[in-house]
C-alpha cells in the first residue's frame, strides 16, 4: 500500500498528472502543512447508503482553498469582533479548521450531510486540531432546508460562506442556492459585505458548473462578483495562473481540466 501511495504522489511529476483527490483511503490521515501550521485530518467515510455523496476523500478544491485563504478577502471584515464563517459540504473540514487554527477573529461552523460516519469524522478532526471552542459542527441536508440550528449560533446569518467541490450534482443546485440564501447574512441598513466563496474542480465537467452559474443568475438574489479559472498549482510558492471562465475550451482534454479549478465569488444583489 505504501508503494501505491508513493506512486500516486509522484504522478504529477512523472506524467504531468494533477490528482483531484489528495488522500488515499477513508480513515487514513491526511496531513496539511503550510508555513504557519500543520493539521492532521482523518479522511471521511460514509455509511454505505451515502456513498453517492463522494465524501470519502480530501479533494483538491479544499486544499486549494486552504492554500489560498487570501481569496476570502477577510480584511474587509476588520470592523467585526468575530467574522462568522460557515463551511458547507465540509468533508474533512480542512479550510474551516485552518481558519479557526490560524485566526483569533473568526467563529467557524462546519456542516455536512447528517451521516454518522461523516459527522463523527468532522468531530474527530476538530477535537484533534482545535483546543478551544471556536468551531461548531451542524449536520445539515440541503434538501430539507431546516436552518434553525445555524441561527441558534448566528441569528443574523454568516458573514462568509465557503464550500469546496459542492457543485457536482445539478439536481442539488436549487437546494444549495436556497441554503445560501437562508444562511448568508443580509444587512438591511446598507450595502452588504457578506459573501459566498466556492471552489470547484473541473473533473465533473464545465457544463455542470455553468448550470449552477445560470441557476444563480436566474434566482436573481445573488450577484456573481467573480468567476475565474485558476491553475491548481501544487507549488505554494508560485502565484497561480488565472484566466477568464469559459464553458467550452477548444482542444481541452481530461488532463487539462484536472489542472484547473474554478473560483466563484457571490454576494447579494
Amino acid at each position: 500500500m505504501e508503494d501505491v501511495e508513493i506512486f500516486s504522489d509522484s504522478l504529477s511529476i512523472l506524467y504531468d498528472h494533477t490528482p483531484v483527490t489528495l488522500s488515499s483511503n477513508p480513515g487514513s490521515i491526511f496531513t496539511y502543512t503550510n508555513e504557519f501550521v500543520t493539521l492532521n485530518l482523518k479522511t471521511p467515510d460514509t455509511e454505505p447508503e451515502n456513498w453517492s455523496l463522494h465524501a470519502s476523500s480530501v479533494w483538491i478544491s479544499a486544499v486549494f482553498l486552504a492554500d489560498h485563504i487570501h481569496l476570502l478577502d477577510l480584511k474587509r471584515y476588520n470592523h467585526l469582533r468575530k467574522i462568522r464563517i460557515l463551511e458547507l459540504g465540509a468533508g474533512a473540514g480542512l479550510p474551516g479548521i485552518l481558519l479557526a487554527k490560524t485566526r483569533d477573529d473568526v467563529q467557524v461552523v462546519l456542516s455536512d450531510y447528517p451521516d454518522k460516519e461523516l459527522i463523527d469524522t468532522l468531530n474527530h478532526n476538530v477535537a484533534s486540531n482545535i483546543s478551544d471552542h471556536s468551531v461548531h459542527i451542524i449536520p445539515y441536508d440541503w434538501t430539507q432546508g431546516d436552518v434553525a440550528p445555524f441561527h441558534v449560533l448566528s441569528p443574523d446569518g454568516f458573514d462568509v460562506i465557503i464550500a469546496a467541490d459542492t457543485l457536482w450534482s445539478v439536481d442539488l443546485h436549487g437546494a444549495f442556492l436556497r441554503s445560501l440564501e437562508s444562511l448568508l447574512r443580509h444587512d438591511v441598513d446598507g450595502p452588504s459585505l457578506s459573501s459566498v466563496h466556492l471552489i470547484a474542480g473541473l473533473h465533473t465537467g464545465r457544463w455542470t458548473i455553468q448550470a449552477f452559474l445560470r441557476a444563480a443568475e436566474e434566482q436573481q438574489r445573488f450577484r456573481l462578483h467573480r468567476v475565474v479559472e485558476i491553475r491548481a498549482n501544487p507549488d505554494k510558492e508560485t502565484i497561480p495562473e488565472e484566466r477568464a471562465w469559459e464553458v467550452e475550451r477548444e482542444g481541452e482534454d481530461e488532463s487539462d481540466r484536472r489542472a484547473w479549478v474554478v473560483s466563484i465569488t457571490m454576494g447579494w444583489r
